[in-house]
């Protein structure tokens, strides 16, 4: 009996220490748990942050893609007008190399002298009448400045220049003797015409010069012709 009682104890201390070693068992797994729950929580809260992070870089995502749809709406918009402009731009130098067109085949049928300067007081027009009236080629004129020419010799004429320039509206100068004042005399009328662009800023000037000189002829011969026929009327009344 006492041996059987010292198995028992003797089972009894291994089941004790069994039991205790199972103990020790789940204490570790229970420390185990309780870290994987801790590793669980702090991965759901930076899992959480991350989300919010997500959501705000979503938010700016689409803010920003409503900012380069707004963008693109712009840039075509300019796009548009830009061909809009472009349309019109070509329009207006299509009407331009036609007035060009125009106005090269019109200086030199003009029955005038016609002279162009810009801004600077450059000739950029010298026609074929200016050619005759002056002496002077119209590859030599183009270039030069106005006041290179006969024309601005005379005061009257520099006077409606500068007129003309400070006004921006046509300034008519008449009986203006070119060539001396000889039987060689040319007479002639000058209109001042200023060039002004949309916003009225002055550009250059046109300059259309009339020779006059047998207007101012038939006018002294039909003067004279009167003064005559005066005379003769004048003799028969004082006949008895």
């Amino acid at each position: 009996s006492y041996k059987q009682l010292n198995v028992v104890t003797t089972e009894m201390k291994a089941t004790e220490s069994e039991l205790q070693k199972k103990q020790g068992e789940i204490e570790q797994k229970e420390q185990s748990l309780n870290s994987l729950k801790q590793d669980f929580d702090t991965i759901q809260q930076e899992s959480k942050v991350r989300i919010e992070e997500l959501e705000t870089i979503t938010r700016e995502l689409q803010e920003r893609t409503t900012e380069i749809d707004q963008v693109k709406r712009d840039l075509k918009e300019r796009l548009d007008q830009l061909d809009k402009k472009t349309v019109e731009l070509n329009q207006i130098r299509t009407e331009r190399d036609n007035l060009h067109f125009v106005f090269d085949h019109m200086e030199n049928s003009i029955p005038s002298s016609v002279i162009i300067v810009n801004n600077e007081n450059i000739i950029t027009t010298w026609n074929k009448k200016a050619e005759v009236l002056f002496g002077v080629s119209s590859t030599s004129a183009i270039g030069m400045n106005i006041s290179q020419v006969d024309l601005m010799g005379k005061e009257r004429v520099r006077e409606g220049f500068e007129q003309c320039k400070k006004m921006k509206e046509p300034v008519t100068i008449h009986s203006v003797s070119l060539e001396g004042d000889s039987e060689n005399r040319v007479l002639t009328n000058v209109t001042q015409i200023p060039l002004v662009d949309d916003i009225g800023e002055f550009q250059g000037m046109m300059l259309v010069i009339d020779d006059v000189t047998d207007f101012a002829g038939l006018q002294a011969d039909l003067q004279i012709k009167q003064q005559e026929m005066t005379d003769l009327t004048k003799r028969f009344q004082e006949m008895p």
